[in-house]
């Protein structure tokens, strides 16, 4: 994976990112690099302490059920930049 371990005690572990791993964002990256390696089929299956059903936020559902219904009718999604204070908009990308 590239990850080179610069150092380790009882609780944590410091790893070293090469320059060309750009999905490298958030430890949970590491992670997910650390179950691809080992074998996530590797890792033994146990049920969790509580029984809990999972299901869609009613908002996050509405959005999904609204964005493909405009998809449909031939609509775009498009994020601007119109929002942001001009500092970030000019300054902060070097035009």
């Amino acid at each position: 994976m590239g990850l080179v371990v610069k150092g380790s005690n009882d609780k944590t572990v410091t790893f070293e990112v090469p320059h060309t791993r750009c999905d490298v964002l958030h430890p949970c990256d590491i992670v997910e690099d650390i179950g691809i390696g080992y074998g996530y089929n590797n890792v033994p299956r146990v049920f969790p302490p509580t029984n809990t059903v999972g299901r869609f936020q009613p908002n996050n559902k509405f959005q999904d059920l609204l964005r493909a219904e405009l998809a449909q009718a031939g609509y775009i999604e498009c994020l601007t930049m119109s929002l942001v204070s001009k500092k970030d908009n000019y300054h902060n990308l070097r035009l």
